[in-house]
């Protein structure tokens, strides 16, 4: 069994409260913006709730491709750690690209509002594909491949492919699939 401390549980708990908290754009007492803070920006840039969802794909994929009784727990997770990196690494370069339409049409997001630098952004973006790179090269050929496909597939969405009719949700189910294609090559 899995021992998680109770202060992450409260942690977790609280995620959607501050996201919702920093969502409360206007005083309204007095209809000012409020100056919202860099964390809450960061939390507002990683969507914290989503990121829940993404250990799944390759978990699943592992396990219904796993042969009875074969559990190699640092693939499973280098699959994981890989996949989570690079979705994180994805929603900062969307951000990050979207940023002059951002601008003007959702100029509360974190990077038009400047709680969050755009070069600190993309910094972390790039980091964070490296460092989803580097557990992808612990993983097996099979792996690799399905990890470069769905590197290629983040980078074509988030480059331009999602503002393609029928394209960008069709590659954003790539992204997706191609995540459980990783763990069940892992």
């Amino acid at each position: 069994a899995i021992a998680i401390p109770i202060k992450v549980v409260f942690i977790i708990a609280q995620v959607p409260r501050l996201v919702t908290e920093a969502g409360a754009w206007t005083d309204a007492r007095l209809m000012q913006p409020i100056v919202k803070s860099r964390t809450s920006g960061w939390l507002e840039l990683l969507r914290p709730p989503n990121l829940l969802t993404v250990p799944g794909d390759p978990i699943a994929g592992y396990f219904l491709a796993m042969p009875a009784l074969a559990v190699h727990p640092r693939l499973l997770a280098a699959s994981v750690a890989t996949s989570v990196c690079w979705y994180v690494a994805g929603l900062i370069l969307n951000d990050v690209v979207d940023l002059e339409e951002d601008r003007h049409d959702r100029p509360q997001r974190p990077l038009p509002s400047r709680r969050v630098a755009r070069s600190a952004a993309l910094t972390v973006a790039i980091l964070l594909f490296v460092v989803g790179g580097l557990f992808a090269l612990t993983l097996g050929a099979a792996a690799r491949w399905m990890a470069l496909a769905l590197l290629l597939s983040i980078l074509i969405y988030d480059l331009g492919g999602k503002k393609v009719p029928i394209l960008g949700a069709v590659n954003m189910g790539l992204c997706r699939g191609f995540s459980l294609l990783l763990g069940a090559a892992a």
